[in-house]
């Protein structure tokens, strides 16, 4: 999955919630995603953080700014270990960035 980073106006930058997607492993920490749908909030699971890339994308004002995206790969619990374990094999570095081109962009509103 492909996330758009936290930030409304300006470029964004890699602090608060931001840092917190990047380094959530590192932290033992799980990251879990929800959307609201016209029923309420929905689950939508828990990804790990597979790498990022920045992207000119518009602001909340409509002008051009440089956006963080967010690969994201769900995960699931191996029956055996009761380790997460990524259900896609971790990109390298140097993968193609076009495997990540999903048209689908999870927006979580920020409040300032």
């Amino acid at each position: 999955m492909i996330y758009t980073g936290e930030g409304q106006v300006g470029d964004m930058e890699m602090k608060r919630g931001n840092r917190a997607i990047r380094s959530h492993l590192e932290h033992g920490r799980e990251l879990h995603f929800f959307t609201m749908e016209t029923e309420g909030v929905q689950y939508v699971g828990q990804f790990m953080y597979a790498g990022h890339f920045f992207e000119e994308i518009p602001d909340s004002e409509g002008n051009a700014r440089e956006g963080i995206r967010f690969k994201l790969a769900p995960i699931t619990t191996d029956q055996t270990s009761h380790q997460p374990t990524a259900t896609d094999d971790r990109p390298s570095r140097n993968s193609d960035l076009r495997q990540f081109t999903d048209p689908t962009v999870y927006r979580v509103p920020v409040k300032s």
